[in-house]
């Protein structure tokens, strides 16, 4: 009996793990748009405090960031209304936001890979 339960239990769980991810709703950033458009708003973010911000001191930063961001969204053709919406959803859904979360940074690992080999000398194996 206690066999039989446990089997069942273990089923269970394997089903429930397995089981699609959630689904965004349709009105809402998919998960891959979520992505780049976060991926350009904190690489739009570094621009402005690690290059606008120490080049021209005198500059707005707050009015630099807002006209950075509304460029991002416009290239990626999302509206405010529609970001915000659905980055509120992401933040409802933590394992959701975790997982893009994840994702960002692993893509910035990887960027960070790339860029750092390109920096290594290559020995030449012809001599």
């Amino acid at each position: 009996m206690r066999k039989g339960l446990f089997l069942v239990f273990v089923i269970a769980v394997f089903f429930s793990a397995c089981k699609k991810k959630e689904a965004v709703p349709a009105k809402l950033l998919s998960r891959q748009q979520m992505e780049d458009v976060l991926w350009d708003l904190i690489r739009a973010d570094l621009f402005i405090n690690n290059y606008l911000v120490v080049k021209d001191t005198a500059l707005d930063k707050k009015k630099q960031e807002i006209e950075l961001y509304s460029q991002v969204l416009k290239l990626h053709k999302v509206s405010q209304d529609q970001f915000r919406e659905s980055f509120r959803y992401y933040r409802s859904h933590p394992l959701l936001l975790k997982d893009l979360m994840d994702t960002l940074n692993r893509r910035s690992d990887t960027n960070k890979l790339k860029k750092n080999s390109r920096l290594i000398p290559r020995i030449d194996s012809a001599n």
